[in-house]
């Protein structure tokens, strides 16, 4: 399952959270909302950031103006989360 959240911070308004427990959709959740020059790069470095970190990020340019934060959450931290 994959949750996008809106999550404005003090300088930012356009910011939003987009985590799930599936890497996989995750990645095809956040592609739609990337530009398409940048979604092959996109599609790799979402991928590796969350094998190795959990988390990865979309910059405004390459996310048409908003920026999205990436969090690969384990399913019991989801549920315990609702």
């Amino acid at each position: 399952m994959v949750e996008i959240i809106h999550k404005p911070s003090k300088n930012f308004n356009n910011h939003y959270l987009i985590s799930g427990d599936n890497i996989e959709e995750i990645i095809d959740i956040a592609l739609m909302r990337i530009r398409e020059k940048s979604k092959a790069f996109y599609r790799k470095h979402i991928e590796e950031d969350l094998k190795k970190k959990q988390e990865s990020l979309i910059d405004i340019h390459a996310g048409l103006g908003n920026m999205y934060s990436i969090e690969l959450i384990k399913q019991e931290d989801l549920n315990n989360a609702k």
